[in-house]
């Protein structure tokens, strides 16, 4: 009897300190930028990695891949010469020539980190660490929309539409949907009905059309394989968000979806000035790109300039308000090469782990639909390259090309 209470106290001392590690990892870098008015980023990275080298012991040292190794460094001594030259030669912004020297290894470090801890920690610990910072990112979903633009919120209340500890409902719906993708593959039907039905009624409430497709990719990630069933639910949600706008008297998501130039919708006119964008970039540059972190220092495109008119002429335009805008105009034709080949190799790991179960393929499968969950941030909603749910999916693909090297 002893024994067995000895076990679950392990399991549960474990597990929350794996939690614990997710919701400072997730949180931190928003309320710390948020508190600093954007520039504190790098040392709410720092936060977690300090907290890592503390607790880290001779079992989470691993032997490094020198191929990649090289590759990271080279890539990374690149950008370095080119934000350092920027910074000398073209009156460049001190603070991105901070943000390169300590932010990106810190990242490294954390990724590394993260791919250690889905190598090292077994699949019940993992997923009762994911499941308990799910329900503490869920309660903080609900307070925001019950107790909204409160000052408890470290300042997040001064935001238009804030869900603590972030700015905004689609950096909530991304962090979310990384938490949930391991938990989610091993619950029973019922509590994954429960779950989808939580976040299409906070997607509903907040109202964030990020969140719907964050939750539309929950399901098929439950259906995969039954893409039928998939289809028919897709078009059951886009009836009732029909029916839902009509009865409440403004249909937000299908105002969100017109990506037209003539549209009104300030979100779409951002998202669709992001590809503008690219296009721009690549003109002005010949391909070569803008440089990193020099997005927006070009002049306006014709979707930018009608976004002035609106009085929101900085809106996206430093982050594209999708990462693919901001890759393609900062690194142009290179950037785009490379998102593709990443695309194409995700492809084709699938291929390859479409059947597996077991507890060492529980973790090929959800490291391979966190990295997978990354294309949301890619095409739809991101901007920061160095985002807590973007180093997560980083990390899982280092992870999966590992994993499926050694054992497919």
């Amino acid at each position: 009897m002893k024994t067995v209470n000895r076990n679950k106290n392990f399991l549960y001392a474990k597990s929350v300190s794996i939690s614990i590690f997710l919701i400072i990892f997730f949180s931190v870098v928003s309320i710390i930028s948020n508190i600093t008015n954007g520039v504190g980023s790098s040392i709410g990275l720092l936060i977690p990695l300090i907290i890592i080298l503390l607790l880290l012991s001779k079992n989470y040292i691993s032997r490094i891949n020198i191929n990649l190794s090289i590759l990271v460094f080279t890539l990374y001594f690149l950008v370095l010469l080119q934000t350092l030259s920027n910074f000398l030669f073209n009156n460049g912004d001190v603070q991105d020539l901070y943000n390169i020297i300590i932010s990106v290894p810190v990242a490294i470090a954390l990724g590394v980190f993260i791919q250690k801890l889905f190598s090292d920690i077994s699949e019940k610990y993992l997923f009762e660490g994911f499941k308990l910072t799910l329900i503490i990112f869920i309660i903080f979903g609900w307070l925001s929309i019950l107790i909204p633009n409160s000052k408890i919120y470290f300042g997040f209340g001064d935001f238009n539409n804030p869900v603590f500890p972030f700015a905004e409902p689609s950096y909530y719906a991304l962090c979310v949907l990384s938490i949930s993708i391991p938990v989610i593959i091993k619950l029973n039907i019922k509590f994954k009905i429960l779950l989808i039905s939580n976040f299409i009624l906070q997607a509903l409430y907040f109202p964030s059309l990020t969140l719907i497709l964050c939750t539309l990719f929950l399901i098929a990630l439950v259906l995969r394989g039954h893409m039928k069933k998939f289809l028919l639910i897709i078009l059951i949600a886009v009836l009732s968000i029909l029916i839902f706008g009509e009865l409440v008297g403004e249909n937000y998501f299908f105002s969100r979806l017109d990506l037209s130039a003539g549209s009104t919708n300030i979100s779409s006119l951002t998202y669709l000035q992001g590809w503008h964008e690219i296009f721009k970039a690549l003109q002005d540059t010949s391909g070569f790109g803008l440089g990193y972190r020099q997005m927006g220092t070009n002049s306006q495109t014709e979707v930018g300039l009608m976004l002035d008119s609106y009085g929101f002429s900085d809106l996206g335009r430093k982050d594209g308000s999708f990462l693919f805008s901001r890759i393609a105009s900062e690194f142009g034709v290179l950037g785009i090469l490379l998102v593709c080949l990443y695309i194409f190799w995700l492809i084709f790991i699938w291929s390859k782990i479409s059947k597996l179960n077991g507890e060492q393929d529980y973790k090929i499968l959800f490291t391979y639909f966190i990295a997978l969950s990354s294309l949301i941030e890619l095409f739809i909603r991101g901007g920061n390259y160095l985002s807590s749910t973007l180093i997560l999916s980083v990390a899982s693909a280092c992870y999966l090309y590992k994993m499926t090297r050694k054992c497919l």
